[in-house]
């Protein structure tokens, strides 16, 4: 269904294009769940357990984690301001130049010299806003505060000058993996109000609504055969089947985001 609004002489007014919306009564449910979640890139599954509205994941997400390490035999050499350079394809305005202050007399080892930067990259907003910042000793390290699939331009570089020992690449010491992630505490076999389901024994209708990417749907006793729904679409099936055993299965081949609503007794 659309609304249009005639622009032609003489036309105004909106015209309703399409079938309108429509109640369904599922007259014999009681229960009804919902489950949410965000598929990363890659072939990603969810899976949802029918009767239990208990939901698994295929792949789960794992935050990348990017490593610097200091090196500065004798601290710094001389007073003065390190440039450090952080890139990245999630970091807004990269790449990054970081001014981190040193002097002499304070910043005697690699360890301290790190701590500096630590502390340079902790107070840019545009980094923190998409990485957490850390590290112990000599190391620096970004950690994804959401994990996303691999940032291969992910980089700590800092020049060399001040005593300090010149790193052109990073190392990357956790690839990210963006995986599959249950939003909004659902999939955990409980209902709306979060009374738990017990096993329900029949299925009145099953509602599917991409949010953003594509997706296909499944069950694993073939009441439903592999729709594909796109970003913005929804799909409603109304078959009142016997859920016994019985699973719901989405997966995608690029990040999407979901959600499924069941309503049954």
């Amino acid at each position: 269904m659309a609304t249009g609004t005639p622009t032609k002489t003489q036309s105004s007014g909106d015209v309703l294009i399409g079938v309108g919306q429509t109640t369904l009564n599922l007259t014999g449910a009681t229960k009804a769940y919902c489950v949410s979640a965000t598929l990363g890139a890659n072939p990603q599954t969810l899976t949802i357990d029918l009767p239990t509205g208990v939901a698994t994941i295929g792949t789960a997400p794992v935050a990348q984690v990017e490593t610097a390490t200091v090196v500065a035999a004798g601290g710094a050499t001389s007073n003065g301001n390190l440039a450090v350079t952080v890139t990245g394809a999630r970091i807004t305005g990269s790449p990054l130049a970081i001014s981190v202050p040193l002097t002499t007399v304070t910043h005697t080892t690699a360890t301290l010299i790190a701590g500096a930067i630590r502390t340079a990259m902790n107070a840019t907003a545009a980094l923190t806003a998409a990485y957490t910042v850390g590290g112990t000793g000599a190391n620096v390290t970004l950690t994804e505060k959401v994990a996303e699939n691999d940032d291969t331009t992910l980089n700590i570089a800092i020049a060399a000058g001040l005593g300090v020992s010149a790193i052109t690449s990073s190392t990357n010491t956790t690839t990210g993996v963006a995986g599959v992630k249950l939003t909004n505490n659902t999939g955990d076999g409980k209902d709306f109000e979060g009374v738990s389901l017990g096993t329900m024994t029949s299925i009145e209708g099953i509602l599917v609504k991409t949010i953003s990417g594509s997706v296909e749907v499944a069950d694993s006793q073939g009441f439903i055969h592999y729709d594909t729904l796109d970003a913005g679409g929804s799909i409603l099936y109304a078959n009142n089947f016997d859920p016994n055993g019985n699973e719901l299965v989405i997966t995608c081949g690029v990040q999407a985001s979901v959600e499924i609503t069941i309503v049954g007794s």
